[in-house]
């Protein structure tokens, strides 16, 4: 170290015995018995001592930045040392990139396994803009597994569910759950994977409308889970109203008997049917139907479905608008079956007095 500061300095080397070295610029530094320098410096090498208040600043500005560099490098090298020196850290890190690396692998193998068709991946592009757009999203996503409705005789107090939002299908689960799978009746139609039927994206034509589907009708455009469902639903409601049970209506919470839409309007909604008001987009539909058709409901809400199969009748609502329109329709019906029955007679008395004619010719 001696020789090496002596050498740098541009002063000669002691030879061992001691005494004096010749320092930079002329001066001399003091040198201890043995050869060996002095722990600290009394006097700055660099600083001839008869400088301006200028080089004066300069070097106490000098001796901070040596001193902060001097203690970011006590502070910094031990820490590099000990990360680079330390073989079992280095192993660790080693090994936990080469893991890192077989499962980026193993991800990359099974996405390539996956690869689609491109009218698949098309398809489910269409099926995300879908949902990104329109007045409201629509809930296009299928569950595995859901309890298949049904309609039978003699259901828990004789109410069969005949429309239910999409969008509380685990209160639908808890219901079966509840009270069992074989009490409570239903008409509803949902297209879960497990669908034995396999009604997901099957359409079914609409007799008014020739060469359409009910899509047309019910969406105002064709939609990729298809209208084969209302199919099969309006046959579950006639087969409920021919056993005489009690048709309920399921509202989104705190909307009973809001967001009603004629069927006449349906098409012109489009999307906005699934605006969250009173009804999912479907419902809006199935509770059209009902009411084109004459079909007396009752109506509650998600949060008060379980009271309605608990003998709690505060949880039922008749819709008034319906019970008349059921009672014109029942006027209309008798009037004519009336006038059904008098023109049946008219035409069975007219062939009699036919037959009675002829009878009465000379032979």
């Amino acid at each position: 170290a001696q020789v090496a500061f002596s050498l740098a300095c541009g002063g000669g080397v002691d030879d061992g015995g001691g005494g004096e070295e010749a320092g930079p610029l002329g001066g001399l530094l003091p040198v201890s018995q043995g050869g060996d320098m002095p722990d600290t410096l009394a006097v700055d090498p660099w600083d001839d001592g008869e400088g301006s208040v200028d080089s004066q600043e300069d070097n106490a500005r000098r001796r901070a930045n040596r001193q902060r560099a001097n203690h970011w490098i006590s502070e910094t090298v031990p820490e590099v040392g000990r990360v680079v020196g330390d073989r079992a850290l280095w192993n660790e890190n080693h090994t936990r990139k080469v893991a890192e690396l077989r499962l980026q692998s193993l991800v990359l193998r099974n996405l390539a396994d996956r690869r689609v068709p491109f009218d698949d991946w098309r398809r489910m592009r269409h099926l995300e803009k879908k949902q990104q757009e329109g007045h409201a999203s629509i809930k296009v996503e299928r569950v595995d597994e859901l309890p298949e409705g049904s309609v039978f005789k003699g259901p828990l107090r004789d109410i069969c569910i005949v429309s239910f939002p999409g969008f509380y299908l685990e209160q639908w689960r808890g219901l079966f759950e509840l009270f069992g799978p074989k009490k409570i009746a239903s008409a509803c139609v949902f297209l879960p994977r497990s669908d034995l039927k396999r009604r997901y994206g099957h359409h079914a034509h609409y007799t008014k409308t020739p060469g359409k589907c009910y899509c047309r009708t019910l969406y105002g455009e064709k939609k990729d889970w298809g209208c084969l469902w209302f199919k099969h639903w309006t046959a579950n409601v006639k087969q409920a109203v021919s056993l005489g049970l009690t048709l309920l209506v399921v509202y989104l919470p705190g909307q009973q008997d809001r967001g009603h839409v004629p069927w006449e309007d349906l098409a012109k909604e489009g999307n906005a049917l699934w605006n969250k008001v009173g009804l999912g987009g479907s419902q809006k539909a199935e509770v059209a139907w009902l009411k084109k058709k004459c079909i007396p409901y009752r109506s509650t809400d998600v949060l008060k479905v379980h009271k309605v199969f608990s003998n709690r009748e505060s949880a039922l609502v008749v819709v008034p608008e319906l019970a008349q329109a059921v009672k014109a329709s029942e006027a209309t019906h008798k009037k004519s079956v009336s006038a059904r029955m008098a023109i049946e007679e008219a035409i069975a008395d007219r062939r009699n007095g036919v037959e009675q004619r002829r009878d009465r010719r000379p032979q």
